[in-house]
């Protein structure tokens, strides 16, 4: 188990270990499964569950928000509003299409610069950054390592 796990570190830098010629494919799933784990985790007992599912890059610019989020790792490249943070995993939680930006929420929000967590009207939920839409491709994240969580009623 150990030889076909990438190590914690490796997982969030998003290098993976070397799994020979299947690494990518075998990378993708055990991080997909780490994170329906999770999800799983947070949602046991509670009147939802959630449902993990891979996606693409192409398939954002039109995913409905609403019911959904994207969990990705973005490389060192991407550039958010308030600059680039390394390889890093961010949740997109909505989408604004009147200024082509995806609202970004990530672990971090740095206070000290005057950035500030904001509410998204459409759906809710609270993000800390945003990333305009053509700024997520394959230069900028990890095109296998994308996937939409959808919480659904358990009952």
């Amino acid at each position: 188990m150990i030889s076909n796990t990438p190590s914690l570190h490796n997982f969030v830098l998003g290098e993976g270990s070397d799994f020979g010629k299947l690494r990518n494919a075998t990378d993708a799933k055990v991080k997909q499964a780490f994170i329906a784990t999770c999800f799983e985790v947070m949602t046991d007992g509670s009147a939802v569950s959630s449902v993990v599912t891979p996606s693409n890059i192409e398939s954002l610019a039109t995913m409905n928000f609403t019911d959904s989020v994207a969990i990705l790792c973005v490389k060192e490249k991407a550039e958010f509003e308030e600059g680039g943070m390394g390889d890093h995993w961010v949740a997109i939680v909505g989408r604004d299409d009147d200024t082509a930006v995806y609202l970004v929420a990530c672990s971090y929000t740095n206070h000290a610069y005057g950035l500030n967590e904001r509410k998204d009207a459409k759906t809710g939920r609270y993000y800390n950054t945003t990333i305009e839409v053509d700024r997520i491709a394959t230069s900028t994240s990890y095109p296998d390592n994308i996937n939409v969580i959808q919480l659904v009623s358990s009952s």
